[in-house]
This record gives C-alpha cells, sequence and structure tokens, in this order.
C-alpha cells in the first residue's frame, strides 16, 4: 500500500517535471524566435540605415543638394530616431559648406579693386580695406562654423540628449569614425580658407601699394597707368600672384 502511494507520488512528480520541461522548452523556442525575429529586423534596420547614410555621403561627394526626398526617414523606432539625427546633421553641414562656396567663388569680392572701385576710393583707399575686412571675418565665421562639423565631440553630442539606448547611439557615433568622406572635405576645407585668406592678403597688398604711389599713376582708357616702370613692375607682378592664386582656387 505504502508503495503504491510512492508510485502515485513518483508519478505525479514524473508528470510535473514534464510539464515544467516542456513549458521550458516551448518558451525557450518561442524566445528563440523573438530573438531571432529582431536580430533580423535589426540587421534590416541596419542595412537600410547603412544605405542612407551612403546615400547621403555621395550627396555630398558630389555637391548635390540633400533635398527634402533624401532627408526622408526610411528606417523604423530608436533607428529613426538615428536616422533623422545623421541626416540633420548632415544638411545642416551642407548648407554652410554651400555658403563657404559662394566665398570661394568671390561672392563679397566682385568690385573690390576694379577700376570703377579705385577711382572710388580715397588716398587711404578705405573703401576697399574696409570690403577686404568685412570678407576676412566672413571668412573667419563661415568657416569657423563649417570645421565645427569636424569636431567630433560636438558631432556626438547631438545624439546625447536623445532618449534612446545606448546601443543606438553608439551605432550613431560608428557612422562619423574613420568616414573618408568628412575626412577629405576636412582636408578640402582647410584648402579652402588657406587660399581665401591669401586671396585677401594679396588684395590687401594691391591696395596698400596704390595707396603709397598715389602720385605714382592714373587711370587711363580703364586701365592704372604708371610713370615708373618699376611701380609698373611691382604692381604687375602682385596682380599676376593675384590670378595665380584665383586660378589654383577652381580646383578647389
Amino acid at each position: 500500500m505504502k508503495n503504491k502511494k510512492i508510485k502515485k507520488i513518483l508519478i505525479v512528480i514524473g508528470i510535473l517535471l514534464a510539464i515544467i520541461v516542456i513549458t521550458f522548452m516551448v518558451g525557450f523556442i518561442v524566445f528563440m524566435n523573438d530573438v531571432k525575429k529582431q536580430q533580423k529586423e535589426d540587421e534590416e534596420q541596419v542595412a537600410i540605415l547603412d544605405a542612407e547614410v551612403e546615400h547621403i555621403n555621395k550627396l555630398i561627394e558630389t555637391e548635390t543638394t540633400i533635398d527634402d526626398e533624401s532627408l526622408k526617414i526610411k528606417t523604423t523606432g530608436d533607428y529613426a530616431v538615428v536616422e533623422s539625427t545623421i541626416k540633420e546633421h548632415m544638411k545642416e553641414w551642407q548648407e554652410i559648406a554651400n555658403e563657404c562656396s559662394m566665398l570661394l567663388e568671390g561672392k563679397g569680392l566682385e568690385d573690390v579693386l576694379t577700376i570703377e572701385d579705385i577711382q572710388q576710393n580715397d588716398e587711404n583707399f578705405s573703401l576697399s580695406k574696409q570690403k577686404i575686412a568685412t570678407q576676412r571675418e566672413r571668412i573667419q565665421t563661415d568657416y569657423q562654423k563649417y570645421e565645427e562639423f569636424f569636431d567630433i565631440e560636438k558631432t556626438w553630442g547631438k545624439i546625447e540628449d536623445k532618449d534612446i539606448p545606448d546601443y543606438y547611439k553608439e551605432l550613431y557615433k560608428s557612422y562619423f569614425q574613420n568616414n573618408v568622406t568628412l575626412e577629405e572635405q576636412k582636408s578640402k576645407v582647410e584648402n579652402q580658407k588657406q587660399k581665401l585668406l591669401e586671396e585677401l592678403d594679396i588684395l590687401d597688398k594691391i591696395a596698400d601699394f596704390l595707396s603709397n604711389t598715389r602720385n605714382d599713376w592714373r587711370i587711363e582708357n580703364n586701365t592704372v597707368t604708371f610713370n615708373t616702370q618699376e611701380n609698373y613692375n611691382q604692381y604687375t607682378s602682385l596682380i599676376d600672384e593675384l590670378e595665380k592664386v584665383r586660378e589654383s582656387m577652381k580646383d578647389l
């Protein structure tokens, strides 16, 4: 009788253990399926994000405007936060780059030291020198903003205040680490700024030279004509130097 009771207890225990094992296995299978499903979704989202970032990089490389269509968010969830932050950052970066490109094209210097400008100046060439000084300040301001976009800490700071898990923040940062496109643009920016400031330095020299030799030249047939060969040679040398710098800027 006692053995029968023990046997029944063992059977019950066995059944319970079997139920527990089955429940665990079912739960484990469901869990693994969820993990695999999440992994697949993550892989799909990362692939979309990779493609979008590559597209934005190509637009920057080819100096093509990042339009509204390119700014549309293709990912979902926290990936969308990463994508949106990247695109907003790069769009703002491109807008400042365009402002700097206008400087590179000579915007703001079109009439500096033209014949008309020379004729309008006083003996100290205050008008031209003021235009040059204004352009120099604009270059320093715009390019400072431009260069700040290459400050990795500031770039990463744009994602830090987002209410998303650290995984997504690190994912955002990864797109700016060893980014060849940005490294090439950084080098390009440094060259542009150097050439622009070099151009202004030469314009300053020309203005000073014309001011210092005011009694040795005149405007004749829309040309600056010097009385002495030495001053003429110095003037043409400065003009040649200016043209060389401007010609080199066309390749930037």
